[in-house]
């Protein structure tokens, strides 16, 4: 089983070994599955973007009015750009020193199939979450708004002192991570385990790594959740079964958060109880299977204290904050500048509409890619007629129309969402990604054996099956390696799965095999599909009177059916070196394999015999 642990922390510049997950200073590395040579690599704490002269992009801006004698502090905006930066050069560097990562690793990027980056500013303001860019190392434009004249103060004098500023930027990046045939696997009704944390934790609630392998322990222990074992006992599995539920627990449950447990005490780094539907949740793979290779949905947290992110930057606090005067129309009009994060769409997204409602539906907002330019909305504000006060918040939502169908699928949309803002950026990112995938045969990959591999990819859509697309492709030993990008809008509500169709060469003892498999970034081929039932023939011969040898050699592999497996040796004087047989074996109890054999001595005179054994070693003598 794959044993987790909790990355709730910025991590340390030494090497932290974590079972499949390994970090070396701010890079973190995660073994495809155990025994892989494929390494995925990703930055395990987030950075803040710098501009040409180092200076990191935050801004907070105070919008407010002087009109009156005393100037009011309408509202406020803080904006940073955050990333996880990770490049195959400093994943290489970093690999260079850790003993952990195999000097003939193939390093490939983490993809991500969701992502989100939380601001968190303790009793200051809500904890703002963002969808992040898929790609592009997870890049987000984080934006929170404030209107309390007190808190936009204290903002303030925070931005002032970085040092010492409880300011938090938390990711939570999902990947899919490919697990072998397990000794135990973990069953249960999803929808009452989540149940009975809402009970147990609320959604307010702080908590940590240790109260989640509690809370494992305690669902294991009600029977909530049960390990399935065969011919074992399942309580020798607690333990580890109480680390699976624990990964499961806080991927599929909990999103990262900084806060405090006592209103004076200092914040930490832990975990809160997300507000979700759980509908579709039995439709995913969520613990690893005892027969089967699974795929299953991970989680890493990778996070900074403000402190953090502007160390390494020109950071000028005088900079940084700035205010500015509200004209008369701004409480006649709410307006919204909105523009686009990507530079440019990618070559499937026609187009980009944003539709925002403010008292009604507004004509939406178009972009396309020959019209990216920044578009402004605008309406009348609304003012609530007993309190007088204007209403500032905006519902809004984006789409992207692509121009041909992934998977069925012609368009994607995101979340409805609000801002109180005058500014808006969208990223399109968020609602797709470029996943890579890597079809490639291992290092030692046995060609003697296969001729060629036919692999399939499919990504199947979760909620509807019929949604879904595929391509195929032809690996040989001149061919070895291919790569397929796909574009796929919500990347998180599909699975993917390799069907991996093998040729075996003429005159070898091998089973043309189609295996279908659920699958992750990394699709390695192995020639080594079965256990192998190995002979080695020895010719023991007076090459002075013999000529030659031919030994035909016969495996059944299948009792009840009589399929067999073949293969012909020739020997000679120049040819006497020892032979090997190397049979596929799906049963391991059957081991007889027969050895048809012809000698032929100079004078031309022919012995024939037949040899059965169930050694692994045999020796070919004559009587002539």
């Amino acid at each position: 089983m794959m044993v987790d642990a909790w990355l709730t922390a910025f991590y340390s510049t030494w090497a932290i070994a974590m079972n499949n997950r390994i970090t070396e200073k701010t890079i973190g590395f995660i073994n495809a599955m155990p025994g892989s040579q494929v390494y995925y690599y990703c930055a395990m704490a987030p950075s803040i973007l710098v501009n040409n002269q180092a200076i990191p992009e935050v801004h907070y801006q105070i919008f407010r009015s002087s009109a009156s004698t005393q100037p009011t502090n309408y509202y406020a905006i803080l904006s940073l750009q955050t990333q996880l930066a990770s490049s195959l050069a400093a994943a290489q560097a970093a690999a260079l020193n850790n003993p952990d990562i195999p000097a003939d690793a193939t390093l490939l990027p983490l993809q991500i199939i969701a992502s989100t980056a939380t601001l968190s500013i303790p009793q200051a303001m809500p904890q703002v979450l963002n969808n992040t860019s898929l790609g592009n190392n997870q890049f987000c434009y984080i934006m929170a708004s404030q209107t309390d004249a007190n808190d936009i103060e204290r903002i303030a004098a925070l931005l002032q002192q970085p040092e010492s500023a409880p300011i938090a930027v938390s990711y939570k990046i999902d990947y899919l991570q490919q697990l072998p045939p397990s000794i135990f696997e973990l069953d249960a009704q999803w929808d009452q385990v989540y149940e009975y944390l809402k009970t147990s934790f609320g959604f307010n609630a702080l908590i940590f790594s240790f109260n989640i392998d509690d809370i494992s322990e305690t669902l294991i222990s009600k029977k909530l959740v049960t390990i399935k074992v065969r011919n074992a006992n399942p309580d020798h599995y607690i333990g580890k079964a109480t680390t699976e539920l624990s990964a499961i627990l806080t991927c599929e449950f909990f999103t990262p958060a900084f806060g405090q447990i006592k209103t004076d005490s200092a914040p930490e780094f832990g975990f809160q109880l997300q507000n979700i539907s759980v509908k579709d949740i039995d439709k995913r793979t969520l613990s690893a299977r005892i027969t089967e290779t699974t795929v299953v949905r991970r989680s890493l947290y990778p996070q900074a204290l403000f402190a953090t992110l502007v160390s390494q930057s020109h950071y000028d606090a005088s900079s940084v904050v700035s205010y500015h005067e509200l004209q008369d129309n701004f409480f006649s009009f709410r307006t919204i500048r909105a523009q686009l994060l990507a530079s440019e769409l990618d070559e499937n997204i026609q187009l980009v509409t944003l539709n925002l409602t403010y008292g009604g539906s507004q004509p939406p907002l178009v972009f396309s890619r020959n019209n990216m330019a920044a578009k402004t909305f605008c309406a009348s504000v609304i003012t609530d007629p007993v309190t007088k006060k204007t209403s500032w918040p905006v519902e809004y939502q984006f789409t992207l129309y692509f121009n041909r169908p992934v998977g069925g699928v012609m368009s994607a949309s995101s979340a409805i969402m609000s801002t109180s803002s005058t500014e808006l950026f969208l990223d399109i990112e968020s609602l797709y990604s470029r996943y890579n995938f890597v079809i490639s045969a291992e290092k030692k990959f046995n060609w003697s054996w296969y001729a060629s591999i036919l692999v399939n990819i499919t990504c199947t859509h979760i909620k509807n099956k019929e949604n879904s697309t595929s391509k195929n492709f032809y690996i040989t030993q001149k061919n070895p390696h291919e790569e397929y990008s796909i574009m796929l809008p919500d990347p998180e509500n599909y699975t993917f799965s390799a069907t991996k169709e093998y040729s075996t060469r003429a005159n070898t003892p091998h089973i043309p095999v189609k295996l279908h498999q659920p699958t992750s970034q990394d699709v390695t081929l192995f020639s080594r599909l079965y256990k192998q039932r190995t002979l080695i023939i020895s010719p023991k011969l007076n090459w002075m009177k013999i000529t030659q040898v031919l030994v035909n050699v016969t495996y059944c592999y299948d009792q009840p059916t009589s399929k067999s497996l073949k293969e012909e040796f020739y020997f000679s004087e120049d040819k006497s070196e020892d032979a090997l047989f190397s049979a596929d074996q799906p049963d391991p109890k059957l081991l007889l394999i027969s050895l048809d054999i012809i000698i032929i001595n100079n004078d031309g005179e022919i012995e024939e015999k037949t040899l059965k054994t169930d050694e692994v070693h045999i020796y070919i003598t004559s009587q002539l």
